[in-house]
């Protein structure tokens, strides 16, 4: 078996165990977790503890690498834990590295957080386009959908109808409140 080839499980498990951990924290179905450069830092950095944990086992405790299941999962468990509830203390003076795992664990969920923003304003404008694009062709598309809309969000429906004066804004407002029944609205005939 090649030399490094053992710990590419290690490094598979750390990617799994992290994208896991950021994943759960989205709120979107499919967040682009690979669009993130922090994401790729924060697994870079619990991919190092996992390979060092593991380069301890195979090379100081001697573990075979017929074990390298083993291997892979102590050291990808254990690097994960470490990181995840380290104190460092020099002398009297105690570093808490938690906090500072915790801050940058906080920092790619805002990352992931502001691409997935992107990505749904994204959709939402491409949907009110579509939305107005279809109510040139379809009468008394957008004002009913307002209507049905606006007591969800506690709005006057007519209020809202004369303020949103143009079938632009009618159509953005109906994305950006719910998008799916925007998108269905589309679909429909």
């Amino acid at each position: 078996m090649a030399p490094l080839l053992p710990y590419v499980p290690v490094v598979l498990a750390a990617l799994l165990l992290n994208t896991a951990d950021i994943y759960f924290l989205q709120s979107e179905n499919t967040p682009p977790l690979h669009r993130s450069i922090s994401f790729w830092m924060y697994v870079l950095g619990h991919s190092i503890v996992a390979l060092l944990a593991a380069f301890l086992l195979y090379e100081k405790a001697s573990v075979p690498i017929a074990d390298w299941p083993i291997v892979t999962a102590v050291a990808g468990l254990g690097g994960f834990s470490i990181l995840q509830s380290l104190t460092l203390k020099f002398g009297d003076t105690g570093i808490d590295a938690r906090d500072l795992f915790d801050s940058w664990k906080r920092r790619v969920v805002e990352d992931i957080s502001r691409v997935n923003l992107s990505r749904k304003r994204t959709r939402q404008l491409n949907t009110a386009r579509e939305l107005v694009r279809k109510a040139e062709t379809v009468p008394n598309l957008l004002e009913p959908a307002v209507r049905l809309l606006a007591p969800s969000v506690q709005l006057d429906p007519e209020e809202l109808i004369q303020n949103l004066n143009s079938d632009l804004l009618k159509a953005q407002w109906i994305a950006s409140v719910d998008l799916e029944y925007a998108r269905n609205l589309l679909q429909s005939s």
